[in-house]
């Protein structure tokens, strides 16, 4: 009988095989390296099969290296695991991305640590740490490029807004979990403002009412932000691909529920212009999507009075009425209503 060991192999060598037969059909046939930082065609969208067999992919590397790793060693991994969120953090924070940006031989740490006004000995050990993690190449001793992977850092990619809030909000909520869970009130409670978020910050209401407060304001405008790399890590702009758009009536209004600032909403109009938008969010998501977002991404639907910036609660009232189709994303709902025309 075969070993555990060697259903996790077969099962590793089986999806892989699945990957390099999608790439083998792309634009671009070739896997890209690491060091490749040029963009490929199947960075944007994948088919079910590929990301299904990624997916085991992962969860087999993960279990196999459990497996045969001392079981000492692994907890250790883990528990030194907080530090790559935290060194992510201190990138973003520098824009070390985006001074390598133009230098694809790389920078050596002291260069960068002019440029970004971050120490040059603690820079060095951050980047190192994180290119033994696959972000960042050490091309030489204290010379750092970008790879694959430290692209989706820059600041004008939406990951990089989304790395500052887990690894900085997230992250601070995340260390006083226990903290929340020994609380004799707060420790049974399912209550939304009851959580390690309130414990954290010591405000009394719900994480997304925060955004609504002066304090809370940055941090709102940077999760709307952080949403559209969201999107681009989930592939939800998949909806748009899969689901048959294109059988709607002229003029059939989507409604895009607790959307954020759009950007899916927004590929839905690009690539079905004859749809109409509706974008309902918390009221300075909104403000932020119409006043700064779409005017900037997409304005022809500003333009052509094909989008309208609604403001809403999503736990206190109900979305716009009359709409023809409810796009309710995480949740992963579509709602259609026939049209009776």
């Amino acid at each position: 009988m075969s070993s555990q060991l060697s259903e996790l192999v077969a099962l590793i060598t089986k999806a892989t095989k699945v990957v390099e037969a999608e790439f083998a059909k792309s634009a671009k046939p070739e896997i890209p390296s690491l060091d490749d930082t040029a963009p490929h065609p199947l960075d944007g969208l994948s088919s079910m099969e590929t990301k299904e067999a990624v997916a085991i992919i992962e969860g087999a590397c993960a279990q196999l290296c459990a497996l045969v790793a001392r079981p000492s060693h692994t907890v250790l991994n883990k528990m030194f695991g907080i530090f790559e969120p935290a060194c992510m953090n201190v990138v973003v924070t520098f824009k070390i991305p985006d001074l390598l940006l133009d230098n694809p031989k790389g920078l050596h740490v002291s260069e960068l640590s002019k440029l970004s006004g971050c120490e040059q000995g603690k820079l060095a050990r951050i980047l190192r740490l994180l290119a033994t993690k696959h972000c960042f190449v050490e091309v030489e001793r204290d010379v750092f490029s970008n790879n694959r992977l430290s692209m989706m850092l820059l600041s004008t990619n939406g990951l990089s807004n989304l790395t500052f809030h887990i690894t900085d909000d997230a992250n601070k909520c995340a260390s006083v979990l226990s903290d929340n869970l020994t609380d004799p009130n707060w420790g049974h409670s399912y209550s939304p403002s009851q959580t390690p978020f309130n414990t954290y910050t010591k405000y009394s209401d719900t994480f997304f009412s925060y955004f609504d407060t002066p304090e809370g304001k940055s941090m709102g405008h940077r999760f709307g932000l952080g949403m559209q790399g969201w999107g681009q890590g989930t592939e939800a702009g998949a909806v748009v691909r899969d689901y048959p758009w294109q059988d709607l009536p002229e003029d059939a209004t989507v409604c895009d529920v607790g959307g954020g600032i759009g950007h899916i909403s927004m590929q839905l109009y690009k690539a079905h212009p004859k749809l109409r938008i509706i974008l309902q969010d918390l009221p300075d998501t909104i403000k932020q999507a119409e006043s700064e977002v779409w005017p900037s991404l997409c304005p022809e639907a500003i333009e052509k009075q094909r989008v309208q910036f609604k403001p809403f609660d999503f736990f206190a009232e109900s979305p716009a009425s009359g709409c023809d189709i409810y796009f309710v994303r995480h949740f992963h709902c579509i709602i259609y209503i026939p049209l009776s025309k």
